[in-house]
């Protein structure tokens, strides 16, 4: 059974189990930049900078795709959905000399004003004034900090407004959505739980109503199988953690 709706799908948290198969061409792309922000680092480069910050954003698309499985980084390509890494003060106001300089993150969206946060410190105050060293070695303490760094924040705060799918196909029996991707696809195991944003058209209304939803496994359907089901076969099938969201999404139009 279907229901006339549009969705988006969006991470809230999901139990990654590291990089997708290369093949794998389903998760939403997301461009990955590097800026060299502050003065300090983009002067060291001069006329090379721009590459430098091309090299960089290589490395860390490379480590972030390791990591996060549920959208497919892509360095320097152009996207609807862009993540800007840049290496700046932590207090963008000041001009002292010892400032700690670390790396912003900020992600741009057609959908949404874009959405910034200071995420990890490279160069603390005590160290504010160290040499930067060679394209190599900071493509490598970025690459490092990167590799051990905690991506909670980066998920929370920016990545969870990323739109897994923009479609799915609501189901009654039982009560869930089936997603047009595979476990695989977006590297995600059961129990991983995702954000459903629902638009509802009930009347003359359309109704914005937001569920969190489990992954319990792949979507499948007695024979004769509905037109509209054959393409989320064997895709990932969610269904809502609350019981009251279960009852109140079975009665939605």
């Amino acid at each position: 059974m279907t229901r006339s709706r549009t969705l988006a799908l969006a991470l809230l948290a999901a139990g990654a189990l590291g990089a997708p198969p290369a093949a794998a061409q389903g998760p939403t792309p997301v461009g990955v930049f590097f800026r060299l922000a502050d003065p300090r680092f983009h002067t060291r480069f001069g006329a090379q900078a721009d590459a430098v910050e091309r090299s960089i954003a290589d490395t860390v698309a490379v480590q972030l795709a390791r990591r996060i499985g549920v959208v497919r980084f892509l360095a320097n390509t152009a996207a609807d959905y862009r993540l800007v890494l840049s290496i700046d003060r932590r207090d963008r106001a000041s001009a002292g000399a010892f400032d700690e300089r670390g790396i912003w993150a900020r992600l741009e969206s057609p959908d949404a004003p874009s959405a910034e946060i200071y995420w990890l410190g490279l160069r603390p105050a005590d160290a504010a004034t160290r040499p930067v060293g060679s394209a190599g070695n900071l493509r490598a303490e970025v690459a490092t900090l990167l590799e051990h760094a905690d991506l909670g924040l980066l998920k929370e705060k920016l990545l969870r407004n990323v739109p897994i799918s923009h479609s799915a196909l609501p189901w009654d029996r039982p009560v869930g959505w089936a997603i047009p991707l595979t476990h695989d696809d977006l590297c995600i195991q059961d129990m991983s739980v995702l954000r459903v944003a629902s638009s509802v058209r009930q009347g003359a209304m359309s109704l914005a109503r937001s569920y969190d939803a489990a992954v319990t496994g792949s979507f499948a359907v007695e024979p004769p199988v509905p037109a509209a089901a054959r393409p989320f076969l064997r895709r990932v099938f969610t269904e809502p953690v609350d019981v009251a969201h279960r009852a109140d999404s079975a009665a939605a139009p």
